[in-house]
């Protein structure tokens, strides 16, 4: 196996405050048990106070010593488009709030996969004795219409950050393979009109009939791929880190995957914190002891549409 470059850390910001089921029902009117059961909602975390630059300031704080502030030449946002201004780059002015010297920032938009978009180009950039900092960011609670049915699969929208630091040589999880695939035949299905303040679910005919047919296939395929590329068996797999969906279609991935419930956590409590999902499922499980050294798998996928993973070997 090939190591493409390690994560040393990572740290999150998780706000306070949450939405509970019963909330996201009372605000949609659909029955509080399919928010809980079908949806997968318990509760989600909701920012009332901070922006994305905050967050992220909260999340990125611990991992930058003074040394590893010197030796940071990369900051990379693959968050949330949705940053509070518009035509606007996050990621230069996020390393000058971080005392950064001799960096160079910039922001990818990739939606829900951008984590995983954002970890292979900080894979290929980051130097031999140097860092690179993936930033994500989501305050995509406030662009949910709870009043439109067509949008009940956003309902799990919550708020966050993740920072991460990469390196060539030092790290706990070694970088093995990226693989992504994009289908644009849904690309108008999702997007907020440049004057709104929601996100709108636009229906392209037979959308939703091909996306139920499409994507646990391609979830499946850049898994695979990734695998392949890894040089690494599916049945190696030890844990699958996943972005946050409805209850049977994790149960289905999984059961496809020929793995089992406690080779996953299902994100019931945290909701659908866009890019932040796969690395946050990944770093609960490894807290609770359930991430033993061996492989791992991040999978999600975006708005657009693009499903993206990556294989990463435990240390």
């Amino acid at each position: 196996m090939v190591v493409l470059a390690r994560i040393v850390d990572i740290q999150f910001y998780i706000p306070q405050s949450y939405q509970s089921y019963e909330d996201i029902a009372t605000l949609s009117g659909l029955p509080s048990s399919v928010v809980k059961e079908k949806l997968g909602i318990t509760k989600k975390p909701v920012e009332n106070k901070l922006g994305i630059e905050e967050m992220l300031l909260e999340s990125a704080k611990g991992l930058l010593s003074a040394d590893r502030k010197q030796n940071t030449k990369i900051v990379i946002y693959s968050g949330s488009d949705a940053k509070g201004k518009h035509v606007w780059t996050l990621a230069p002015k996020l390393g000058y709030l971080l005392e950064l010297k001799r960096y160079y920032g910039f922001d990818v938009s990739s939606q829900c996969v951008g984590g995983i978009v954002g970890l292979q180009l900080a894979t290929k950039l980051v130097s031999n004795g140097s860092y690179a900092l993936l930033c994500v960011a989501t305050k995509q609670s406030s662009l949910v219409n709870y009043s439109d049915p067509s949008s009940t699969f956003m309902f799990d929208f919550s708020d966050g950050a993740m920072s991460a630091l990469i390196a060539k040589e030092e790290g706990k999880y070694e970088i093995l393979s990226f693989s992504f695939l994009s289908d644009g035949y849904f690309g108008d299905v999702v997007y907020a009109e440049q004057r709104s303040n929601l996100l709108e679910v636009h229906e392209i005919p037979g959308w939703r009939d091909k996306m139920r047919e499409e994507s646990k296939k391609n979830f499946i395929y850049v898994i695979e791929e990734a695998l392949s590329q890894a040089g690494v068996s599916k049945s190696k797999i030890g844990f699958v880190a996943l972005v946050h969906m409805k209850r049977s279609f994790h149960r289905a991935l999984l059961d496809t995957l020929g793995l089992k419930e406690e080779q996953s956590f299902y994100l019931e409590n945290f909701g659908h914190m866009q890019g932040v999902d796969p690395f946050l499922a990944m770093e609960i499980a490894r807290k609770q002891g359930k991430l033993e050294k061996g492989v791992v798998v991040l999978a999600s996928a975006g708005t657009g549409w693009t499903w993206g993973a990556s294989v990463l070997e435990v240390l």
